[in-house]
């Protein structure tokens, strides 16, 4: 049979009864009918909202809709209601379970939706990074829809990409707001890139430090304080001279 759903595996996790009507629900929100697609999941599925594969469709649907918030709150919901991971694992000798996978997924998607709704980027990082050490060991052609859906959402193209959408919720920050946490991220992302220097990791780092070092010139020259924004037009091109060089060096 063929389903809408890109995480099929976990249809053995929900009652037969209840694949249909998410079906039903995952359709309409690819149909951009949002309504119809709410209304299924508030009315029909109401009793199942912390199964995995329901919150994270559910989530998808909010996503869609760019109401981040609500993406994150419904993951949140079925992650509170999910038995510790560690606990849920199984031994060695056995497959890892399909809703520990899911609650791995959910924990990813919730870290990038706490980037839009709450301008938090750390976490997603961290998560990324988790989602990649977890799955390095893992021949990708033996990925299961779910880890593969994991390796998409984790990829280190996401670090930049975290960065870049967390450039709203700045923008719209009071000034020192703003500040602050432009110097926070740097950082951290300064700090992390110490300790990737010369491994694969670097290149992501740079180009999200890249991002936020032009945030931080562009907010001195919004300033009008040309004699702070030098500085970072020096950094931005330094950088760019490394990433440059880096790129060359590696083909």
């Amino acid at each position: 049979m063929s389903y809408v759903s890109r995480l099929t595996s976990l249809y053995t996790t929900i009652p037969d009864s209840v694949v249909g009507v998410l079906e039903r629900a995952i359709l309409q929100t690819r149909l951009g009918l949002y309504a119809h697609a709410e209304r299924i999941f508030e009315e029909e599925l109401q009793d199942h909202h912390t199964l995995p594969v329901i919150a994270i469709h559910h989530a998808e649907l909010y996503l869609q809709q760019f109401r981040f918030r609500k993406s994150y709150e419904t993951l949140k919901l079925a992650l509170d209601a999910f038995p510790v991971r560690e606990a849920a694992k199984s031994q060695d000798d056995k497959p890892v379970d399909l809703n520990v996978q899911a609650y791995d997924l959910m924990e990813l998607f919730k870290a990038l939706c706490n980037i839009k709704c709450r301008a938090l980027w750390e976490p997603a990082y961290d998560e990324i990074k988790r989602t990649l050490e977890r799955l390095g060991p893992i021949a990708v052609k033996t990925y299961s829809d779910i880890q593969n859906f994991s390796h998409v959402a984790g990829s280190y193209h996401g670090i930049s990409e975290s960065v870049r959408l967390s450039t709203l919720e700045r923008a719209l920050s009071p000034l020192p707001e703003r500040y602050n946490t432009l110097c926070s991220l740097v950082q951290t992302l300064e700090d992390k890139l110490i300790n990737a220097d010369g491994s694969e990791d670097s290149m992501p780092l740079l180009l999200a430090l890249l991002e936020l070092k032009l945030d931080f010139l562009k907010f001195w020259t919004a300033l009008g304080k040309p004699e702070m924004a030098g500085p970072w037009f020096d950094a931005v091109d330094s950088d760019w001279e490394r990433i440059s060089g880096l790129l060359l060096d590696n083909g």
